[in-house]
């Protein structure tokens, strides 16, 4: 009887473990060593993507909208000489730059905040776009983004791996739901409002779709690791 109650317990912590969050990233953190691999670790390089942007906004800050479009584009031309090895970093360093500087133009030319907020928007269709000439090129994009960010992921997943196109796709709807939802933000509230409700909505959108994206990540993973353990 106790014997049956074990088993029954140990059957059931199994099937929590197989699909739970905490099985996903235990076998994506040591899962990379498998093929002789470094341990995944996190790579901060992929944040210089968005250094164009970051020197936007602070130097905005200071000085007039010019100027920080001339920074910005300092800072995407440095980050394109250092990460010369990696495309990912200058498609991200050049969609942030373009991002600001088509808002900023167009919001100094129609001397209105909100066309600078335009910018978002902007981001959120040419990563629909990015993302779906990523998948046509037999590139997709989130496989790009997860390599660098993750080196140690690709003596995991091979780079045909089908869940790389579904998560790009995922990427793809998640930026047209953010794009458009966000255009009618811009249409119908203020300025501040837009400001809060955008990011309200685009926290809660963002972690619904990062969440299934490392689920579905997670489960690749996994099911990779067991074909490597049974050959």
């Amino acid at each position: 009887m106790a014997l049956s109650k074990m088993d029954s317990d140990r059957t059931a912590a199994e099937k929590i473990e197989s699909s739970g969050f905490i099985s996903v990233m235990r076998e994506m953190s040591d899962a990379a060593r498998v093929g002789g691999g470094m341990a995944l670790k996190f790579n901060p390089r992929i944040f210089l993507g968005s250094v164009p942007l970051g020197a936007f906004w602070l130097s905005g800050q200071f000085w007039e909208t010019q100027i920080a479009i001339g920074l910005a584009f300092l800072a995407a031309t440095a980050v394109f000489f250092y990460a010369r090895d990696s495309g990912i970093i200058r498609i991200l360093a050049m969609l942030s730059f373009s991002a600001v500087t088509i808002a900023a133009i167009a919001g100094a030319i129609l001397n209105s905040d909100k066309a600078f907020l335009a910018n978002d928007v902007i981001f959120d269709y040419t990563t629909v776009v990015v993302s779906i000439i990523s998948i046509y090129k037999g590139k997709p994009l989130f496989r790009l983004i997860m390599y660098e960010m993750y080196p140690g992921l690709k003596n995991l997943l091979p780079e045909e791996h089908r869940v790389f196109i579904t998560t790009t796709v995922i990427l793809a709807l998640h930026s047209i739901v953010i794009g458009t939802t966000r255009i009618f933000l811009i249409a119908t509230q203020s300025v501040g409002e837009y400001i809060i409700w955008s990011r309200v909505t685009s926290l809660t959108v963002n972690t619904i779709v990062i969440t299934l994206a490392i689920v579905l990540m997670g489960r690749a993973v996994i099911v990779e690791r067991r074909k490597l353990d049974s050959d």
